[in-house]
């Protein structure tokens, strides 16, 4: 008899519970919404560099003048990568005193990063490739400076057609995506 009375109590508290449960389920389910997600890539190419530039100068990272150089943007933070190649690689050159060797020998392809100081300036073909030997221009093509992911709304997947496969909704509902105003900073 003790157990016939434990039981329909436990099964009352249990409904209950879940009575309560099920307007929270509803609640979240009703709140989130179907969302296609997608990793947008921000890329540069045709890369110049033009004018007076003064960074990791003088001893720091590497040997004065070349360097490679990161970028944060909208797509992400600044990190040792090829966010931004330059020209410079396993290259001979010589400062304006006229002392030579071997530069650019660590994987990367490189700035002058030093063009404000005499030793590095313009005009100086070992020290710029582009523009009367005065400017630098990338040899390399297009650069990831950054990856990142974007959750856009959809409509649930939908097969219109009967055929068991989805026919629209979902990813296929994309047609275009506006990452809006972009900026990148060496």
């Amino acid at each position: 008899m003790g157990k016939r009375h434990l039981i329909p109590g436990l099964q009352r508290r249990s409904l209950g519970v879940l009575l309560r449960i099920i307007p929270v389920l509803l609640a979240i389910s009703a709140s989130s919404a179907q969302v296609c997600r997608v990793s947008v890539s921000g890329l540069n190419r045709n890369r110049r560099v033009m004018g007076p530039v003064h960074t990791e100068c003088p001893l720091s990272f590497h040997t004065p003048p070349f360097g490679n150089w990161g970028v944060t943007s909208n797509f992400g933070p600044k990190h040792d990568d090829h966010q931004f190649d330059g020209w410079c690689h396993n290259a001979r050159i010589c400062d304006n005193n006229g002392n030579c060797h071997t530069d650019c020998v660590d994987g990367w392809w490189e700035w002058n990063s030093c063009t404000d100081i005499a030793l590095y300036r313009a005009p100086n073909c070992t020290l710029y490739n582009s523009a009367s030997c005065t400017e630098q221009v990338t040899t390399t093509g297009v650069n990831v400076h950054g990856t990142r992911i974007v959750d856009l709304n959809v409509r649930c997947p939908a097969d219109t057609s009967g055929d068991g496969v989805a026919d629209e909704g979902g990813c296929a509902d994309l047609r275009t995506f506006s990452n809006g105003t972009n900026f990148m900073s060496l």
